[in-house]
This record gives structure tokens, sequence and C-alpha cells, in this order.
């Protein structure tokens, strides 16, 4: 009977406590609190990345969180052979446990808190990480029902050097936040919009800030797939920042001075299409004694200088973004330089026209055929990218300050007004930079009076069209068309009786009124 007893009692207690470890074996394994948790996981986690030869992950505790729909790492430290370093605080993965019962992950909620990166291009990365041939993951992963992705307190520092024989130079990132969220207007395409924000230095000078905006398809995120859209832009931002990088590339450094980017993005299967823009406010350079010119901006620094000065400082430069994600174009410095290059064209062919010999014009008509090779740049993509309301108004700009093609420019102004006069703002924008355009490069005096004729009448609410009808009369009186400027100053009186320009145009009436018949 003793025996008996002392075989009872371990069974009476030992079975349930068996069948409790047992029942309890995935949360002493699994759970964030587990001793053991740390081993599973390593051991997951290099499998997972036996395809990133250079990459490492280590951690300092990772689990499930009570309820097991809910997981979280702390104290990550990733790192890409000598060339990335990153640290993350934490990551918190919130997800449907019974679509994780039938080996789908399908996250609801994802938060991420203090990212640290160090990274220098010194030394190339992983041909896996640019690449992106992960393993595949033993579960199929659904952002269907992802509501939130935040990361916040992103922080990094960049190290490069432009040029070998040139200075490091280090582009620091401080208090940068990336919320992105389920689109409440869903694109099937790109359904989730994000928006983000930071500061950011470029070797030691003052952070300047930017944001930026968009929408992405968080199934498609690998560079060859990726559908993404994007807005970003920095405003403001002294141009003495760049100065570190202006030193490897250019003959000038920036005294003073301020630039806004900006860059309207679409990707699609991995392939960029947009525009990128530069416009910089009270410019002013200086030479660099680094470099003689060699670079990407290999004019002199006096071809600059007068570039500069021509605009007072003001610079404006649109380019396509085209490429890949892996090797995006965007060619904003050389148009700068075909502007710099445009200028001393210029000058070169007014200086041969001076001179009346058969040579100085044989060389002024090489210049010219050059210039126009080089000046074969024409930005559809982004036109096509605007609303096609505005987008004859926008090309005509790009033709007269770009391209340099005033009479394409010219009819491309007037069909603004012929195909969308509705648009009045733009319509009477359109007219005006027409008749500039006529009388100051196409010497066509007489369009020029019918496109300002045109203003007043199409739209004599905005406040130029009594400006426009008045010097469509002096334009007129010029021409010596009496009776036709003297019936304009009759339309004038009906449609502006209370122009600050009325006495100026009655004047003008009286002083033409012998001359008309």
């Amino acid at each position: 009977m003793a025996i008996r007893r002392r075989l009872f009692l371990p069974l009476l207690f030992g079975i349930p406590l068996l069948i409790l470890a047992a029942a309890t074996s995935p949360w002493w394994l699994l759970s964030i609190r587990s001793p053991f948790s740390r081993l599973f996981y390593y051991g997951a986690v290099k499998m997972a990345l036996l395809d990133f030869s250079g990459v490492d992950v280590r951690f300092g505790r990772m689990g499930l969180e009570p309820g097991f729909a809910s997981f979280r790492a702390e104290d990550m430290k990733i790192t890409a052979g000598a060339a990335i370093e990153s640290r993350v605080n934490s990551v918190v993965v919130r997800y449907s446990l019974p679509h994780m019962l039938n080996r789908r992950l399908a996250p609801s909620e994802i938060v991420v808190d203090g990212v640290r990166t160090v990274a220098t291009t010194s030394e190339p990365l992983p041909d896996s990480l640019v690449h992106m041939k992960p393993t595949p993951l033993p579960v199929e992963i659904d952002f269907s029902r992802l509501s939130i992705l935040l990361v916040s307190n992103v922080s990094s520092a960049v190290r490069f050097r432009p040029l070998p024989d040139a200075d490091e130079v280090s582009v620091l990132l401080t208090n940068a936040v990336f919320l992105l969220r389920q689109a409440s207007d869903t694109n099937p395409v790109v359904p989730y919009s994000f928006a983000f924000e930071g500061r950011f230095a470029v070797s030691s000078n003052a952070l300047s800030s930017f944001r930026g905006a968009g929408r992405c398809a968080m199934d498609r995120l690998s560079p060859s797939e990726l559908d993404a859209d994007l807005d970003l832009e920095m405003r403001g931002v002294p141009i003495r920042q760049i100065n570190p990088l202006l030193l490897a590339v250019a003959p000038f450094t920036a005294r003073a001075g301020e630039f806004d980017y900006f860059i309207n993005a679409c990707c699609r299967s991995g392939r960029l299409s947009g525009i990128t823009s530069l416009k910089t406010t009270g410019l002013r350079i200086q030479p660099n004694v680094r470099t003689a010119g060699t670079g990407l901006l290999n004019l002199s620094f006096n071809s600059w200088h007068f570039l500069i000065g021509q605009r007072d400082g003001t610079i404006e430069a649109d380019c396509p973004v085209g490429g890949t994600v892996l090797e995006p174009q965007m060619p904003i410095l050389a148009v700068l330089r075909e502007q710099a290059i445009t200028v001393n064209r210029n000058l070169r062919i007014r200086a041969a026209d001076s001179i009346p010999t058969g040579t100085s014009r044989f060389m002024a008509d090489k210049w010219e055929r050059e210039a126009s090779e080089r000046s074969r740049y024409d930005d559809i993509l982004k036109i096509s990218r605007l609303e096609p309301a505005v987008r004859h108004f926008e090309r005509g700009r790009h033709f007269e300050e770009i391209v340099r093609n005033f009479e394409f420019a010219a009819r491309e102004y007037t069909l603004q007004v012929d195909e969308y006069p509705g648009e009045r703002a733009t319509g009477a924008r359109a007219l005006r930079a027409a008749a500039r355009l006529y009388i100051d490069r196409l010497d066509n005096t007489a369009a020029a009076v019918a496109a300002l004729r045109r203003l007043a009448a199409a739209y004599p609410d905005n406040p130029d069209a009594d400006d426009a009808l008045a010097d469509a009369i002096d334009l007129l009186v010029e021409m010596k068309r009496y009776p036709e400027a003297d019936a304009a100053c009759d339309e004038f009186r009906r449609a502006f009786p209370h122009s600050s320009l009325r006495q100026q145009v009655e004047w003008v009436q009286r002083s033409i009124s012998n001359l008309v018949w």
C-alpha cells in the first residue's frame, strides 16, 4: 500500500503539471519574457538571412506579447558589411491571430521607434541588398489589413566622397518621422498614403527642414516591382549648406542665397517618371580654388557669375525624372549648365554680329547649330503630369525659358486661350506672355496687338485688361494705324470708364484726331 501511495501522489500532481507545461510551452519559448526566446529567434533570423551574406542582425529581446497577437523586438542592431550599421530601439507588430494560424501574417499595425543609421560609401553595399532576393518566408504576408505604419525618431549619418580626391562629406538626418496609412480614396494601384518630415544638414552646417508625401503599394516594395508616387519639397535651404558638395564639382561656392527643391515622381514596376525642380534666390558666388571647373559643372567661374548676375541671383531649372529606382536619372545639373552655356553663346553671337565679316557670321552660325543640338530638351513628361487645362501655358513657359523657341512658345500661349477660355487667370497671363514675345523676340507688332486686344475683350475683369488695351493703342499709333487706334480708344472708354488710364487714352485719341479719316 505504501508503494501505491508513493506512485499515486506524483501522478496526481505531476500529470496536470505536465499538461500545463505542454499547453504553455509556446509561451515559455516564444514570449518576450521567455529566457529561451533569444536563442529561438536568433536561429530563425539567421536562417531567414542565409542569402544576405553581408547582413547580420542582433537583438536584445524578441518575442510574443500577451495574447499572441502582438510581436515585439527591442534593441536591434543590423549591420551590412562595413558600409551600414543601424540600431532600432523597438519594433511592435500587431496582427490577426486567426490568419497567423493559417500561415498568413496579416499585420494591422507596425510601430518602429528610435532608428539610428550610420553609412559610408567607401565600401560597396552587398549585392544581396541591391538585388533584394531574400529567402522565401514560411508564411504569406498580407498587407490588406494594415491600418498604420509609424516610424519615429529616425536619425542617420551618411558619409561619402563626391570625387576620389575630394574631402569626405557627411549628410546628417535628425528627428525624422514616417507615417503610412490606408488612403480614404482607395486606389487599387497605390492604396496607401504616406507622409514624412525631418531635418537635415550637410557636414557641419545648420539644420534645414524637408517634408514629403505620396502613395504606395505595400505588396510591391522591391526595387524591381515598386509602385509608388512621391512629392518631396525642401524650402529656404541656405545654399552655403551645399558648399561641401560644390567644392568637388563646381568652379564656385556660394557666399549667400537660398534654394527650394521639389520632386514630383511616379514609379511603376520600378521605373521612374516625373519632374524635379530647383529655384535659387539671392544667389551670390565666389571662385572655388579647389577645382579648375572639372566635374559636373565644368564651365569657367566667369560664365556662372555672368548667368547669376544677369538673373539677379534667381535661377529656375526643371528636368524630367527617369531611369529606375536603383539607377535614377535626374539631370538637373545638366540643365543649369545649359543655361550658362546659352548665356555665353548669346554674348558671343552678339559680338560676332557686330563685326560685318563672313568669318564672324560663319562662327555665329556654327555656335547657333551647336547650341541647338545642346538645347534639345523637351520636358513633355512634366507637362503630361499637369492638369490638362494648364498644359499649353506651362509648355509655352518651358519653351520660352528653357528651350528658347519663342515662336513655338507664343503659339502654345495662344492655344491655351483657344482650348481653355474658361481658365481666366491663366488665359490672361498667356496672352500677356504671347504679346511680350511678339514684341521683344519675334518682331511681330501686329500679332502683339491682336493678343492684347483679345485679352481686354475676353477677360475684361482681369486687373491687366485695361493696361493691355492701352498698350495695344500705343502700338497701333506706333504702326501709324490711326483709324484702328481711334476705334480702340472708343472701345477703351466703353469697357473701362473708371480706369486710371482713361485720361491717357483720351489724350492719345485727341492727338491723332486730325489723322483719322
